[in-house]
């Protein structure tokens, strides 16, 4: 029998088999192609362990920062949940019901509440606890992020970076570490998740994902009113996923349907909220949306590009119009550079500029923009950006072939690079933001030392309290214009008695506030009245 069967007359003509080459060299010392040094499954998971380290090492040692806030405590006394009646109770009434907050802000998050409720059942008064909690969620809105990205078909590398600058951004630092910001994590967390379900609902698991990201969506919208703004980004986020792999026919059919479904959602959900709350609601003092306030409109715009681009806030004054104009200036420009990107670049470019415009335009039309933190919601937009546009230029450099994209393609990768390395720098993974710390430690200190007072005093008394530490006035003052710490309020002298003494019938007047620059400055003197006790801070 042969050992080598002559070809057949009908086969196709064979190739010689190249020629084996030996070698003295074990085969471990033999390079080998970088996509067989791991398998694809483990390759894929780099990523989302490295984001995973990169969040726990950036923002743990927040975890000992305390009820830092002033709206902290009344948030868990109110949102305690000890009998099936509570909990229906959450789902019909506004933020911290029965508090003085209620007069300045009417606000409906029944999700943000039941994980207070949650928490103090686990906790109970352990900070730490709630810290974890936010951690969770930032985490989680991290890698949905990174998912939203790749489902845009960008690079594993690319969405990486991008969700890097969105978990790493400074003004993260003003909403993770404090336990009342909570509502931006909460809200942005199922929304992400959302639209990475949109996303998947393909083929014969469609009405699962499509099921689970309505279910999300709505969680969402229950958990923060922005949330509201950010509808119009799923049919548009729908829509993209579909157009950078298929036709653009099959994508708007896909937006259309996906429009139609959230739309009801939405609807119903603010249904539900102006039946609890009877109004809009929102916050006093901001006049009525539907009254025009150039003044403030601009005000916003410009705080929330100076908080976008805040590693450069020293570019132009705070203030500027300059923060109004380049910004604006830039999304115009790579709006119409989506125009000429191809398809795959072209749709995140796009869709990363509306997702910026379209909140920096709710919050104006909102009349509200308090902090930092309002920008949470908004970040992904800009991590979409950092992420496609290092993508592509490092696609055009990287080619070797000339091009009149080469230009264009050296100042985005240049841009982009700095913006990214600027993150980095100005984060909380290499700044400590030890206001929150400061401020966790005064915190604490003050109400051990007013609780001692309020356990002397008999049941019935009437708490006076002057020159209680609301403010911190950090040395650092760029701490203080981005975190904007904050200390104690009555409200919050209520509400920590009610959970630190409950069935003791005491009742908070607070004369005055003062700002402390740090618990060594503060000092608390009780003082008997006919009436109950004198609880005097100073600072």
């Amino acid at each position: 029998m042969a050992l080598i069967r002559e070809p057949d007359s009908n086969s196709p003509p064979q190739l010689p088999a190249r020629a084996s080459v030996s070698s003295d060299l074990p085969t471990s010392d033999i390079p080998r192609p970088a996509s067989s040094a791991l398998p694809r499954r483990s390759a894929s998971l780099l990523y989302p362990v490295a984001l995973t380290l990169v969040v726990i090492a950036s923002y743990v040692r927040f975890l000992n920062a305390g009820f830092a806030g002033t709206d902290s405590l009344p948030l868990i006394e109110t949102s305690r949940v000890l009998s099936w009646s509570d909990l229906l109770q959450q789902l019909r009434q506004p933020v911290m019901a029965g508090t003085l907050f209620t007069s300045g802000e009417l606000i409906y998050r029944p999700v943000v509440s039941l994980t207070f409720a949650l928490d103090y059942l686990i906790w109970g008064l352990d900070a730490v606890g709630y810290h974890i909690t936010n951690l969770i969620f930032h985490l989680v809105t991290t890698l949905a992020v990174f998912g939203i990205l790749r489902g845009l078909s960008l690079a594993a590398w690319s969405s990486f970076l991008g969700a890097a600058v969105f978990a790493l951004h400074p003004i993260v630092a003003a909403a993770v570490p404090v336990i009342a910001r909570r509502d931006n994590l909460v809200s942005a967390a199922p929304f992400c998740l959302a639209l990475v379900c949109v996303m998947r609902a393909q083929g014969r698991a469609a009405p699962l994902w499509t099921a689970a990201a309505v279910v999300l969506f709505a969680l969402a919208l229950l958990s923060k009113e922005m949330a509201f703004g950010a509808a119009p980004l799923v049919p548009l986020v729908a829509f993209g996923a579909v157009a950078t792999r298929s036709d653009s026919r099959r994508a708007l059919a896909t937006g259309v349907r996906v429009a139609l479904l959230f739309g009801l959602t939405t609807v119903a959900i603010f249904g539900l909220r102006f039946a609890v709350l009877g109004a809009l609601g929102g916050y006093s003092g901001t006049g009525a949306i539907s009254q025009p306030n150039g003044e403030l409109y601009r005000h916003i715009l410009v705080t929330f590009a100076r908080f976008l681009f805040w590693p450069f806030r020293d570019v132009f004054p705070a203030g500027s119009i300059g923060w109004l104009v380049a910004p604006a200036a830039l999304l115009a420009l790579l709006l119409v550079a989506s125009t000429r990107f191809p398809k795959r670049i072209g749709i995140p470019v796009a869709i990363g500029c509306l997702w910026l415009a379209e909140f920096a335009l709710f919050y104006a039309a909102l009349k509200t923009f308090t902090g930092a933190w309002y920008l949470y919601f908004a970040l992904p937009g800009a991590a979409m950006l950092v992420a496609v546009l290092l993508e592509w230029s490092v696609g055009v450099l990287g080619s070797g072939v000339r091009s009149r994209a080469g230009l264009p393609a050296a100042l985005s990768l240049g841009g982009t690079s700095v913006f990214a390395a600027a993150v980095l720098v100005t984060s909380p993974l290499i700044q400590p933001y030890d206001a929150w710390l400061v401020d966790g430690a005064a915190s604490a200190r003050y109400l051990g030392a007013v609780l001692e007072c309020a356990r002397a005093a008999p049941d019935g008394s009437v708490l006076t309290f002057a020159r209680v530490p609301d403010y911190l006035d950090y040395a650092d003052n760029m701490q203080t214009e981005l975190l904007t710490p904050t200390l104690v309020f009555e409200h919050t002298l209520t509400s920590f008695f009610r959970l630190a003494l409950p069935g003791r019938p005491l009742q908070v007047v607070v004369e005055g506030y003062n700002h402390i620059r740090s618990p060594d400055h503060l000092a608390v003197s009780c003082d008997q009245t006919p009436n109950g006790r004198a609880i005097t801070a100073s600072s």
